[in-house]
Order: C-alpha cells, then structure tokens, then sequence
C-alpha cells in the first residue's frame, strides 16, 4: 500500500516520470511486464538507417559525393565535423543505436570515428566518444549491458541507452567513412510538437 512506501518513493509513485522520459523509458526496459505495454497515445517510432531506399541490396549506402548518382547516399549531409547520420527533430528519445562495419574486422566500429549527439541546436556534442569505446561499456557513462560490441553480441554494437531531447538531436560520426560497409540503425520514440 502506498502508506507502506518510503518517503522517496511516494514522492515517485505520486508524481512519475513522463512517458517520453530517460527515466521512464530506462524503468520500462527493465520491467518485463512494462515492456509489453503499449507506448502512451501520441507516441510513434520511427527508424532511421543506411537501408537502400532504391530497393537493392547496398544497405551500407554510400559516403563518398563522387559515388552518390549511382549509390544510395546514407548521410544527411557532410562537413567539417563530420557525417550527420541523422538530424531528428524534437520531442524524442533516441532509444536504440546499431551499427556494424565490414571494413577490416567484421563488426568494428573504428571507421566510424567519434560518435557525436548534439542535442537542441547546440553546436557542441553532449557526447563525444569513439565509436568503439561507446559500444564496449569503456565508458562508465554507457554500462553493459545496455551497449555491447561486436565482439559479445552477434558482430552487431547496440545501445539501449535513452537520449532525450526536446527540439532536435543530431547524430554524428567523425570518421573517414569510403566505403559502403558502414551499416546504421537509429530508433526513435517522437512525441507531438
């Protein structure tokens, strides 16, 4: 019963976290049962990837300009920081990030870089760590097992880690990106404007 809850936790169970929260949606990946409930209404997932929207089979798409008129170009565009892999508008929640790579060690992420998110029009990354760092736990900031690298997953790296923002997210890889064997998975929970 509610009486029977510490302080604390009355103060949680009486005011929860939006749905649309790192909070929230962190409680609900831990909760089996929470799991199975449907998003709150208003809510879509959307996902943004270097699947070949031509309809071949060139999902790691292309990254260089002088490839583009005959490959699908992956990148949302191409600057001095970087690829922009994706630039979301907000609310949202990135929920989950996948990415392999089959240049050199089936499923390094090495080529990719940095990966960056910039959160909200800012112009400096919130996040800014080696590709491959990020998914090996490296970083006490992105524990196991909600990332995991290649090497103890099945040659795919994930992140189940939340990353809320509220106007607009841009995610970012530093690295020399030539080749088609970048391969990209970003999901996204959007809540109405």
């Amino acid at each position: 019963s509610a009486g029977s809850l510490t302080p604390a936790a009355r103060a949680v169970a009486a005011h929860p976290a939006p749905a649309l929260s790192e909070r929230a949606l962190l409680a609900r990946l831990t909760d089996p049962a929470g799991q199975l409930d449907p998003l709150p209404f208003g809510l879509s997932v959307s996902q943004v990837s270097s699947h070949d929207l031509s309809g071949g089979n060139l999902d790691g798409g292309s990254y260089s300009p002088l490839q583009a008129p005959l490959l699908p170009v992956t990148y949302v565009r191409h600057g001095p920081g970087g690829y922009t892999l994706a630039d979301l508008p907000g609310p949202g929640c990135l929920v989950r990030i996948w990415m392999t790579a089959s240049a050199g060690v089936q499923g390094d992420t090495s080529s990719y870089g940095r990966l960056q998110l910039l959160f909200d029009g800012s112009s400096r990354p919130a996040v800014d760590v080696p590709a491959a760092t990020f998914f090996s736990g490296g970083d006490r900031r992105f524990p196991r097992p909600l990332v995991n690298d290649y090497v103890h997953s099945s040659g795919g790296n994930y992140s189940y880690i939340p990353f809320c923002f509220e106007r607009r997210l841009q995610v970012r890889a530093t690295g020399h990106l030539a080749t088609m064997a970048n391969y990209f998975q970003l999901t996204v929970i959007r809540a109405p404007s």
